[in-house]
């Protein structure tokens, strides 16, 4: 090819350069022959090379686009084709749905466990890795939507829309879940009078409650609150509520601990029963929880909350405090936490701490930097980013939480936080003015598995001030997909066409408003076990893009960065 091409034969170039291609995939297609012939190459053992000289008769077949010949044999996740690639998803993909026809007493544990924990069968690494794949399949997914638009971003080698980074792995590994929500329902020895968790569908009549006697993942100590509670039940004459029009008293119990080992016990009743024979039921529990055979499970702290709803907030269902303590303190990155019966707060302590870490270190705040922490909660991001910050600003439209957020503050002495309640549309428009004078905004999002509002989502966007948006989710695809693109779009000059393709965005609202490129992913595995993780994604506002024009003209990659 050096020859030809010295004497300009570039015909010529052209053709061998397509016989060389072709010749090179021969030599691929024989080097893998096979699926026998590459699973030999990972038979590290004597009994594996055993088996390979005799056709694997024992062995799974293997997807060989999974077999590598650095990795030790294993059978691996048949994972979806190229152009299947689109439609992955983590859960729907591992997630093995028992028939609850078949939930009987003898495989009742069998069929939770894949339930609740399905990842239980593969080693922790082989987790990891699998979750490393979801997060580069959703990266994947949000670059197409935004290419529709020519949003600015900076694809890597592997063609994401921003660099990944390997997923941090949870410091805990085995019963690291801080609370748990039991059901009492129907059992699958028939008692109607058992805690646990649903296997089925709940709108089906044969659904079943399982108790979490088995579950990795889950503490002891709550194990041992769930069992005395269903013996208490079970020796009661009120029967269980599992329909609002037929009545009855028990309906779920909730459990929280903290790492110091405190444990609360919340008990939620249905309102079927008078005012006196409630307080005589508080009277019996507390009894059987202080002073009875309950006194075992070493409660700090019990509640019982009648509620007339599925779910009930503290405003329309008050929490009755039945003995202890009014609350639990849970410790995280050195800041102290008061952890109420419906306060909002990371399932994993440790891996909280990583997660918050993490949030810190890829949005560089400095003194200078005004801290939005959006949908705030109990103000565990204000609390722990304000020391490093020149403020914090928490937003929720909860007032509960805000009041914990309030008193958190003043547990750890941290000044320069302010906490407001109200819907974030309302109020961020209002703090706009205020943020102007700020040099370096940064907002901290974490909306939970439901995502932003649209016009929440707008509102972020009409901010100027607002530098970097810090997106943690721990459901990435679905309304959080919708956020991500949202946050990055660019509004093509003939949109009609477009919104064939994305019909939930209003071009209107965004037209004027400057994108944010997404520069940075980081995956947290927060439930180990499970299909879930806590996905972090830093997105930076480009000032420059104001309208199609701009947009077309740069790109990301020639933006210079002190433009940004």
């Amino acid at each position: 090819l050096t020859i030809f091409h010295c004497f300009n034969f570039q015909p010529y170039c052209i053709m061998l350069s397509r016989y060389s291609l072709n010749i090179v995939r021969t030599l691929r297609n024989l080097r893998s022959k096979s699926e026998d012939e590459l699973v030999k190459l990972n038979a590290r053992n004597e009994d594996l090379q055993e088996n390979a000289a005799n056709g694997f008769t024992d062995v799974p077949t293997i997807d060989k686009s999974n077999v590598s010949i650095d990795e030790t044999f294993e059978p691996e996740l048949e994972l979806p084709k190229k152009s299947e690639k689109k439609k992955f998803k983590l859960p729907e993909l591992l997630l093995e749905h028992p028939l609850v026809e078949a939930v009987t007493e003898e495989n009742q544990y069998e069929f939770l466990e894949k339930a609740v924990t399905p990842f239980n069968r593969y080693h922790y690494q082989k987790q990891l890795r699998m979750k490393q794949r979801y997060c580069e399949d959703i990266l994947k997914a949000l670059r197409k939507k935004l290419k529709l638009v020519d949003a600015p971003m900076s694809p890597t080698v592997n063609k994401l829309p921003c660099p990944l980074e390997d997923i941090i792995p949870s410091p805990d590994l085995w019963t690291y879940r801080n609370k748990d929500k039991f059901s009492v329902h129907t059992g699958a020895d028939g008692n109607p009078k058992t805690v646990g968790f649903y296997v089925g569908n709940v709108k089906d009549p044969l659904m079943r409650c399982v108790p979490p006697t088995h579950l990795i993942n889950i503490r002891e100590s709550h194990k041992k609150v769930q069992e005395h509670f269903q013996s208490f039940i079970r020796k009661s004459p009120y029967e269980t509520c599992t329909n609002f029009k037929e009545g009855g008293v028990w309906r779920g119990l909730w459990v929280r601990s903290n790492l110091k080992g405190d444990v609360m016990g919340v008990i939620i009743i249905y309102p079927s029963i008078t005012p006196e024979q409630k307080e005589e039921l508080k009277e019996e529990l507390k009894e059987y929880f202080f002073s009875g055979p309950g006194s075992e499970c070493g409660l700090s702290t019990l509640y019982l909350q009648a509620c007339p709803r599925t779910s009930c907030s503290k405003d329309v269902a008050p929490f009755e405090l039945i003995a202890g303590e009014p609350y639990l303190t849970e410790e995280c990155l050195g800041k102290k936490f008061r952890i109420s019966p419906d306060s909002f707060f990371q399932t994993n302590t440790k891996g909280a701490e990583l997660l918050f870490d993490s949030v810190k270190r890829v949005s560089e705040i400095s003194p200078l930097t005004t801290v939005l922490d959006v949908c705030c909660g109990t103000g565990i991001a204000s609390v722990i980013l304000a020391p490093h910050c020149r403020g914090a600003i928490g937003l929720d439209h909860t007032s509960s939480s805000i009041e914990d957020a309030i008193e958190n503050a003043k547990i750890n002495e941290v000044r320069n936080v302010n906490f407001t309640c109200g819907k974030v549309e309302k109020v961020l428009p209002v703090l706009s003015k205020d943020l102007e004078s700020c040099s370096d905004v940064v907002a901290v999002v974490n909306p939970g598995r439901s995502g932003l509002p649209t016009s929440v989502v707008h509102t972020l966007r009409l901010c100027k001030s607002i530098s970097k948006v810090i997106y943690i989710t721990c459901k990435p695809e679905g309304n959080a997909m919708k956020n991500m693109f949202m946050l990055g779009s660019t509004v093509p000059p003939d949109y009609r066409e477009y919104l064939k393709q994305i019909p939930y965005l209003d071009v209107k609202k965004f037209e004027k408003t400057a994108p944010f490129a997404l520069r940075y992913a980081i995956p947290v595995d927060m439930f180990p076990h499970t299909a879930h993780i806590e996905f972090i994604l830093m997105f930076e506002r480009l000032h420059g893009f104001t309208n199609w024009t701009l947009c077309k003209r740069f790109t990301y990659s020639k933006y210079d960065s002190s433009e940004i």
